[in-house]
C-alpha cells in the first residue's frame, strides 16, 4: 500500500512542522531564560494571595507594596482566576507565575493558527504570519 501526500496536505504539514516548531522553542527559551516571574507577576501573586486569604472576598488593599498598601484597582478576573488556579492545584506561586504565561502563549499561538488559516489563502502565508507575530518581541 503507497501512502501518497497531494500537495496542499504536504505544504500544510511542513506549515505546522515549522510553527510547532518555533512556538516550541520560544515556549522553552522563555522557561530556560526565566529564573523569576515576568510581567510584573510578583504583584499579580500577592493579589490573588490576598483573595485568597480573604476567601475570595473583594479586597480593598493589597498589602507589601507601600506602607499603606495599594488600592485594588484592577480588573479582577484575572486575579480570582489566579487565586482559583492556587486553590486547586498543589503548585507555588512561582510554579503558576513561570509555566503558566507559556500555556497562554502556546494557546494564543494555536488560535493565531487557526485564525491565519482562515483569513490567508497561502500556507505560507500563514506560516510567515504566525512566525513573525510569535517570535516578535512584544508578544511574549
Amino acid at each position: 500500500m503507497q501512502f501518497k501526500f497531494d500537495s496542499v496536505k504536504r505544504d500544510r504539514l511542513l506549515s505546522r512542522f515549522v510553527i510547532t516548531g518555533v512556538l516550541g522553542l520560544v515556549a522553552f527559551s522563555f522557561i530556560l531564560d526565566r529564573q523569576y516571574p515576568a510581567h510584573f507577576a510578583g504583584f499579580y501573586s500577592e493579589a490573588a494571595e490576598t483573595i485568597l486569604e480573604n476567601e475570595f472576598v473583594y479586597p480593598q488593599r493589597i498589602p507589601n507594596y507601600t506602607s499603606g498598601g495599594t488600592p485594588f484597582g484592577y480588573p479582577p478576573i484575572a486575579l480570582y482566576l489566579l487565586a482559583a488556579l492556587k486553590y486547586t492545584l498543589p503548585v507555588s506561586w512561582l510554579q503558576i507565575s513561570l509555566y503558566l504565561p507559556v500555556i497562554i502563549y502556546l494557546a494564543v499561538g494555536s488560535a493565531l493558527v487557526y485564525l491565519s488559516q482562515q483569513e490567508l489563502d497561502s500556507e505560507l502565508l500563514v506560516t510567515g504570519a504566525v512566525v513573525i507575530a510569535v517570535t516578535h518581541p512584544r508578544y511574549h
